[in-house]
């Protein structure tokens, strides 16, 4: 009797319903890499919106930085014009000067007056520092060998060859740094020349001619067919 070589052997397959090696089926495996990649997106996700968040406080805390410095720097701007108001050699006269050397103003029971140094300042848990320093000015010879022309740079000192220092005008700038920044810069010229009002009660000293008077008189150029004695401080037109 020939035997049937190609005949598999009949195998029996046994399974245990309630085994711990059971091989979970194809859609719960499925269902795992679902929530692993959705874990993954949302991390991404959740990243990206803390960094974003953190850039815009970042941002924000930059810019009241940047406008308390501004608003500092203009009130010590304001300051140094008012010292001047009060006494141009106030400023004038400060030595040395240049950006080497910072001024600040302080109050005082006399007013404001000029201190050396830097002043620091902590508003909102942030330190500024706050100076200012100050230049004589050059002028060139357009208005007269006095340094009255066209302002034509700045100096440390008096010397400014070949132009000429203006005792009149000098050069304020103002600096307030902070903690991881470039700093806010205001400059500005400022002169002792102020406005100055006059009041002239009396025309009865008549005519002069042409002339340049350092205080008020009751004189004036010339005039034609006015009667400017009669009535103090009038001028009536005569009659032709």
């Amino acid at each position: 009797m020939e035997k049937n070589q190609n005949k598999k052997p009949n195998i029996t397959r046994l399974w245990w319903p309630n085994s711990k090696f059971q091989i979970p089926n194809s859609r719960e495996g499925q269902s795992l890499i679902e929530i692993l990649v959705g874990i993954a997106i949302m991390s991404i996700f959740l990243t990206g919106a803390a960094i974003m968040m953190i850039n815009i406080i970042k941002i924000g805390k930059t810019n009241r930085s940047a406008q308390t410095a501004q608003d500092l720097a203009s009130e010590l701007l304001d300051n140094v014009k008012a010292i001047n108001s009060s006494n141009w050699q106030n400023l004038y006269s400060l030595s040395p000067k240049g950006s080497s050397t910072p001024y600040y103003a302080t109050t005082t029971l006399n007013g404001l007056q000029v201190t050396t140094g830097q002043e620091l300042l902590t508003i909102d848990n942030m330190v500024f520092t706050r100076y200012f320093y100050i230049e004589n000015v050059c002028r060139d010879s357009s208005g007269g060998t006095d340094g009255t022309g066209v302002v034509v740079g700045v100096s440390d000192t008096l010397v400014c060859s070949p132009a000429f220092e203006d005792p009149s005008s000098q050069r304020v700038t103002v600096r307030v740094t902070w903690l991881d920044s470039d700093g806010k810069t205001l400059t500005e010229f400022i002169t002792r020349f102020a406005n100055a009002v006059t009041s002239q009660a009396s025309w009865q000293g008549g005519p002069v001619g042409d002339s340049v008077s350092l205080v008020a008189t009751t004189t004036f150029a010339s005039s034609s067919n006015i009667d400017f004695s009669s009535s103090t401080g009038a001028i009536q037109i005569q009659n032709p």
